[in-house]
C-alpha cells in the first residue's frame, strides 16, 4: 500500500461517504422493526457489493493492459475517463432541480424485509449511479490483490463503512429516543444531498483528471 494509494483511495471512500442517500436509507432501516437485525444485514451486504465492486474494477483495468492494441498510458486514459465522468456527472446533476425532502417520520411498526434491506444495500453501491463510478475506480486504484494490496481494499472498505456502522451504534445503544434523532439526520440528509453530492463530484474528478496527468 503506497501513499500514492492512499492519497486516491480515500477521497473516494469519502466521496461514497457524502452520498447522503445510503445513510438515509440505513436511517430508515433503525427507525423500523428489526432494526438491529436489518441494519447489520444493511452494512454486510453493502460490504460484499463493494468487495464484488473493487474485484470487477480491477479486473477491467486489468483486461483493458493487456490488450495488444491499447496503449502503455492506460492508466493515464482511465484515470482521465473516470475523471471527465465525475466532472460531466456533478455538472449534469447541478442543473437537476432539487427535489423537498419529506417531513413525515416513519412508522415504528412496519417491518422490512430482508430482500428489501438487500436491494437497499445494491442501490446504495453498485446500483447506485454516483457511488459506482467512485467504486470502479478505487478497484482500477488497488489493480491487483497481493497481501499488500489487500490492505488498500481493506482501507478503502473501513472508510467507506465507517459512518454506517457509527449511525448504526447510534441506533443501537439509544434504543426507542434514537429516533427522533435518526429522523432529523434523515431529512438533513436529504435536504443537502444535492449540493453535497455535486460538490464533490466536482472535486473527486478533478482530483483524477490532475492525477492522471501527473502519471503521464
Amino acid at each position: 500500500m503506497t501513499s500514492d494509494q492512499i492519497a486516491l483511495l480515500v477521497p473516494l471512500a469519502m466521496g461514497l461517504i457524502a452520498s447522503p442517500v445510503p445513510l438515509a436509507e440505513l436511517v430508515v432501516i433503525l427507525i423500523a422493526q428489526g432494526r438491529v437485525r436489518n441494519s447489520i444485514l444493511f452494512i454486510t451486504f453493502q460490504g460484499i457489493f463493494l468487495i464484488i465492486g473493487l474485484v470487477a474494477g480491477s479486473y477491467f483495468s486489468k483486461s483493458l493492459a493487456t490488450l495488444p492494441s491499447v496503449p502503455s498510458s492506460i492508466q493515464f486514459i482511465i484515470e482521465l475517463i473516470l475523471g471527465v465522468t465525475l466532472v460531466i456527472g456533478g455538472a449534469i446533476y447541478a442543473t437537476r432541480k432539487r427535489s423537498a425532502p419529506s417531513q413525515s417520520q416513519q412508522s415504528n411498526s412496519k417491518r422490512i424485509h430482508t430482500g428489501t434491506v438487500i436491494f437497499l444495500a445494491l442501490s446504495a453501491t453498485l446500483a447506485n449511479p454516483v457511488n459506482l463510478p467512485l467504486i470502479l475506480a478505487a478497484g482500477h486504484v488497488i489493480n491487483t490483490y497481493t497481501a499488500t494490496e489487500m490492505l488498500s481494499a481493506a482501507l478503502f472498505l473501513l472508510v467507506s463503512l465507517m459512518p454506517f456502522i457509527f449511525i448504526v451504534l447510534i441506533g443501537i445503544a439509544g434504543g426507542a429516543k434514537s429516533a427522533q434523532l435518526l429522523h432529523t439526520l434523515r431529512v438533513w440528509l436529504m435536504k443537502h444531498s444535492h449540493t453535497i453530492n455535486v460538490i464533490f463530484f466536482e472535486i473527486l474528478g478533478i482530483c483524477l483528471i490532475l492525477i492522471a496527468f501527473k502519471s503521464m
